[in-house]
């Protein structure tokens, strides 16, 4: 599933439970936006690669608004939870490696050739 799919099914989840928190899709957001809403105690679910691998394009896409998404079969969701300037890295909550540390640019870069695609729960 991808940041607009998700996003939908975390807003469904959570107006059944009541709660006063929202999804929002902030795909296309640049590193410096996400950092800010880390800044600011909100967590960022992020689309970057399995195991920090190189990224591997099917070819199959799906448009969904006026953005096109690419599979790729190394696709990987994760929690972006931190990051340190000086040390050029990003710590994310990886559901299967653990708590990590990511060079920042390799990092970034995976994110943009899988289309950029993140969100935020608040």
């Amino acid at each position: 599933i991808y940041s607009p799919g998700l996003t939908r099914t975390a807003n469904i989840f959570l107006n059944a439970q009541d709660s006063d928190l929202n999804a929002k899709n902030v795909t296309d957001s640049t590193p410096e936006e996400l950092y800010r809403y880390v800044s600011d105690d909100t967590p960022v679910v992020i689309w970057n690669t399995v195991y920090f691998l190189q990224n591997q394009p099917t070819g199959l896409k799906v448009k969904w608004g006026e953005k096109t998404y690419v599979w790729d079969n190394c696709e990987h969701c994760m929690v972006l939870s931190g990051y340190d300037l000086e040390r050029n890295i990003v710590i994310v909550h990886d559901p299967i490696e653990g708590i990590i540390e990511r060079d920042a640019d390799e990092f970034w870069e995976r994110y943009e050739k899988l289309g950029s695609m993140a969100l935020i729960i608040r």
